[in-house]
């Protein structure tokens, strides 16, 4: 049987063993953060790229055409905050009616 010297020796020697473990294990759950973070920024760097060479180029705004919505976004919260103020002069155009040349249009295509 051991003595109590000996049990309090090896209740020590066990919390250093914890101890170390857990130093170890903290150690690693940053690397593993680190290396996750990593990973993110390569998997957006990644994206960004693909959204570059195949996405649409419609979507790329130059700097003008993004001035020309913000111009318009202001110009319309204007005219809502100036309901009362009189409007500019309107031009009226007269409608008219356009003759329709039936020798024009092909027999295949004419509505029956």
């Amino acid at each position: 049987m051991q003595n109590a010297s000996e049990i309090i020796q090896e209740n020590n020697n066990l919390k250093e063993i914890i101890s170390e473990k857990d130093k170890i294990i903290s150690e690693n759950k940053k690397l593993i953060s680190d290396k996750n973070n990593y990973i993110q920024r390569l998997e957006d760097y990644i994206k960004s790229l693909n959204q570059e060479k195949f996405g649409s180029s419609s979507e790329k705004l130059e700097v003008i055409q993004a001035d020309l919505f913000v111009e318009a976004e202001e110009e319309q919260a204007n005219v809502g905050n100036t309901e009362s103020a009189p409007e500019e002069s309107t031009i009226t155009v007269a409608a008219y009616q356009r003759k329709q040349h039936r020798e024009s249009i092909p027999a295949n295509l004419t509505a029956r």
